[in-house]
């Protein structure tokens, strides 16, 4: 990402968060989190263990970390939440979130991943890096970890140019096939990269998830379509500083206009 573009997402995002601190303008009520790999600091998707390990501890001390379940009845106003409350989310399903078991475990997060089910056919210049991913060993590992699973797709082809039959390939039979490999309901969708569209969407809705989620910088609250969910991706950009302040109202919406 262009350098310039970064350094004054940070100068803008550190003023609106300081001064919303000032007016007394409290965090987002609930949020979702995106994150992709663990470790390497050299790509840009990437956050290092020891970063991920301060998010946390900052997350701790004023949110709740919620399961994808309990945002669920949330949106569908079956449950309320006292508080802000959190869901921890990780796309692609790179092996390098088995080094931070043990944090999710100290933080009793409630995490979600999204994997491939066709991993050998990844599109490798989509997802832009040749790191290794989750087999299925690693996947049970995690279910008896109590993570969710959901489906990230067939293969993470380009979501902007898909055909009515890939669309069915990459949206509904990623659903049967993680099933069937992994003997669990596969209840939650993630859109490759957040891009969907009106026919994709009634794809994840004909295959029956439960949830589906983009990268849209919209508020969530009791009645959001929840096939459109909107998350935050974290980055190896962010300081902790500015971690602070992008569960805020004012920098949510910065975020969409700078989009």
């Amino acid at each position: 990402m262009n350098k310039y573009f970064i350094f004054s997402r940070k100068v803008i995002n550190h003023f609106l968060g300081w001064l919303q601190y000032i007016f007394g303008i409290k965090p987002l009520s609930v949020f979702v989190l995106c994150y992709h790999g663990i470790g390497d600091a050299n790509n840009f998707y990437n956050v290092t263990v020891d970063n991920f390990r301060k998010q946390m501890d900052y997350l701790s001390t004023f949110t709740s970390f919620i399961s994808l379940e309990q945002l669920g009845l949330y949106l569908d106003r079956k449950m309320n939440l006292s508080g802000p409350a959190v869901a921890i989310t990780f796309d692609d399903g790179y092996q390098s979130v088995l080094q931070i078991r043990e944090i999710i475990k100290k933080y009793n997060i409630k995490p979600a991943i999204f994997v491939i089910s066709d991993p050998g056919k990844i599109n490798r210049v989509e997802i832009e890096n040749d790191y290794s991913l989750l087999n299925t060993k690693d996947i049970k590992t995690l279910i008896k970890d109590q993570w969710d699973i959901g489906s990230h797709s067939k293969t993470h082809e380009s979501f902007a140019k898909l055909t009515k039959s890939k669309i069915i390939e990459e949206v509904i039979d990623s659903k049967s096939a993680l099933s069937r490999d992994l003997g669990i309901d596969i209840k939650y969708f993630a859109y490759p990269k957040g891009v969907y569209s009106m026919p994709i969407v009634e794809a994840a809705k004909q295959a029956k998830y439960q949830l589906a989620f983009s990268m849209d910088d919209n508020p969530l609250m009791p009645g959001t379509d929840k096939l459109t969910i909107s998350r935050i991706g974290i980055n190896a950009s962010h300081s902790l500083q500015e971690f602070k302040y992008l569960f805020t109202p004012w920098v949510q919406k910065m975020r969409k206009v700078l989009k």
